[in-house]
């Protein structure tokens, strides 16, 4: 006990010395074998010597601070280190009053399916009096799902970091190693935990609160996103007020009630839903994940069929609430809600999205909804223009990024 109190203690004299030269910027004798500090194990405040990894780069040229060192990867590989996971990631995210995550049990539920890689990192900082104390604190979380599809790729999900360059850079480098494994060797995001669901980091409408389902982040994401990856592809949220009516194109559109337990039976009509030009289209399994997602809201909407096939949907509107939590109540009263839809391609240019989306807006009035949220969306696909030139209003902004490992 006492060898290692008195470890303990030379550790943190030595930390106190270091910080003391690194802010009096006080020149250090040269040395034949160049070491740092770093911790010997998280949580024991030992510290010993490792090797220095070189950075050219300044915070003048970067733009940030680096608060952190010592990053330390933690992975998440049963449940209760799921747990573990969720937590860490709501910590990091719950201090902004905007953000808007699932119920934990929710997530938890969604990972326990999914069996996603999840990582979080935990680092040192480096002002001895950042939170009041030198020991590790969460700064990053991830968790990645392979492309079915595509083996070689990855979705990076449920992704948090500190304001902080090398954090990123350590979080990237984690992921590689952890990744490589696994054959996965691109990564894409950040998207959300169910891809198909949305994707992109926000880039615009920073001050709104985020629809449900929708990315949110503060703006440096972005801008670290931006000088470590690259990005592929631009997105946008379209907003439709429920008081403008919008009149039917005439036509012979049958629309009949959908039942969402039915969607399964209709791949097709998911995958053009989901379709995007960086993502896969989704299988039955991601499918069937969607739809247990979006079950606690109550989904509902309609098919669209044609004269000349009554019993085959070629296209379908679903929505759902958006409830926004208010102080003091328990459960808010939903006055917007979002809409999931798609049209098969042979179907198109022929009425069906118009005669869907008036239907889904005139539902929404009857439910007491203000407006309706539809994305994001890809700026390279035909929905966008669709769903500008039927009048929707483009506000939130969002950029997908690509890496390779």
């Amino acid at each position: 006990m006492y060898t290692s109190s008195y470890k303990r203690l030379r550790g943190r004299i030595f930390y106190w010395l270091f910080e003391v030269v690194r802010t009096l910027n006080l020149p250090l004798p040269p040395i034949q074998n160049p070491c740092t500090l770093v911790a010997d194990s998280p949580g024991t405040g030992i510290l010993k010597a490792g090797p220095i990894v070189k950075d050219t780069s300044t915070a003048e040229e970067t733009g940030t601070t680096y608060p952190y060192f010592n990053h330390r990867a933690y992975q998440a590989e049963g449940r209760w280190s799921r747990r573990t996971f969720v937590g860490k990631w709501r910590r990091l995210g719950g201090h902004d009053p905007l953000w808007r995550p699932p119920p934990p049990s929710v997530l938890r539920r969604t990972l326990s399916e999914l069996k996603p890689v999840c990582l979080w990192l935990e680092a040192l900082p480096k002002d001895p009096t950042f939170r009041g104390s030198s020991f590790e604190v969460p700064v990053a979380t991830a968790a990645v799902q392979q492309d079915a599809q595509n083996p070689d790729t990855g979705y990076l999900t449920l992704l948090q970091f500190a304001n902080d360059r090398d954090t990123l850079y350590a979080l990237l480098e984690h992921l590689s190693e952890t990744l490589r494994p696994h054959g996965i060797r691109t990564l894409t995001g950040p998207t959300h935990l169910l891809p198909h669901l949305g994707g992109g980091a926000l880039s615009s409408h920073w001050q709104l609160p985020p629809p449900t389902d929708t990315p949110y982040n503060p703006p440096y994401v972005s801008e670290h996103l931006d000088a470590l990856t690259s990005p592929v592809d631009t997105l946008s949220l379209f907003h439709f007020e429920t008081r403008v009516e919008k009149s039917p194109t005439e036509g012979a559109v049958v629309l009949q009630a959908l039942e969402p337990r039915h969607l399964p039976n209709t791949l097709p009509l998911l995958q053009t839903a989901c379709s995007a030009t960086t993502l896969s289209p989704p299988d039955a399994a991601e499918v069937q994940a969607i739809l247990r997602w979006l079950e606690p809201r109550q989904p509902f909407g309609f098919f669209a069929t044609l004269p000349g096939a009554p019993e085959t949907p070629v296209g379908f509107a679903l929505l759902y609430p958006d409830s926004v939590p208010r102080a003091g109540l328990r459960r808010a009263r939903a006055r917007t809600g979002r809409l999931l839809g798609g049209v098969l391609p042979d179907a198109r240019r022929q009425g069906v999205g118009r005669t869907l989306l008036s239907a889904a807006l005139k539902e929404a009035r009857t439910r007491g909804w203000d407006s309706v949220s539809v994305g994001p969306v890809s700026q390279k696909g035909d929905a966008a223009a669709f769903l500008e030139a039927c009048g929707g209003v483009r506000q939130q902004g969002y950029t997908l990024y690509k890496t390779k490992l």
